[in-house]
């Protein structure tokens, strides 16, 4: 195995290599300074310098439950001068609720309670249980 991978990393400069780097996608850059957690009509958002985001569905991000809201401003806040949306599981997970729970447009919203019943469970099964256990192999049982 460890041929294969020291003859990749002899050619990522040949050709190939010089190709997919081209194709590394753009980040954006890091728009604001703060990010909080606020409290709307609707349950919790993220406050990004005080605004809302919005999904890449231009859904506005807002979920029922304070810590939710608080996991995902803490993952906006750790980004750096780039944000990375592949170091935000959680804010990945609620946008897609968000886009989800509403396809016939009607405005139901009906991902993002699925999504904090089903955060609401796992997260009161591992505070009573602990982090998972590992098998031998290392996966999660």
């Amino acid at each position: 195995m460890r041929e294969f991978l020291e003859d990749a990393e002899q050619h990522r400069e040949d050709g190939y290599g010089r190709a997919q780097a081209h194709v590394k996608r753009q980040l954006p850059k890091r728009f604001y300074k703060d990010a909080t957690v606020i409290a709307t009509d609707d349950g919790y958002a993220v406050g990004l310098d005080g605004k809302v985001p919005r999904t890449p569905g231009m859904k506005r991000v807002v979920v029922p439950s304070a810590s939710i809201a608080e996991a995902m401003a803490a993952e906006w806040s750790a980004q750096d001068k780039e944000i990375d949306p592949m170091t935000m599981p959680m804010t990945r997970l609620v946008n897609s609720a968000v886009e989800a729970g509403d396809t016939r447009g009607t405005g139901s919203g009906r991902g993002v309670p699925a999504i904090v019943n089903f955060l609401t469970v796992a997260g009161q099964g591992r505070a009573k249980n602990g982090p998972p256990a590992r098998t031998q192999e290392g996966a999660s049982a």
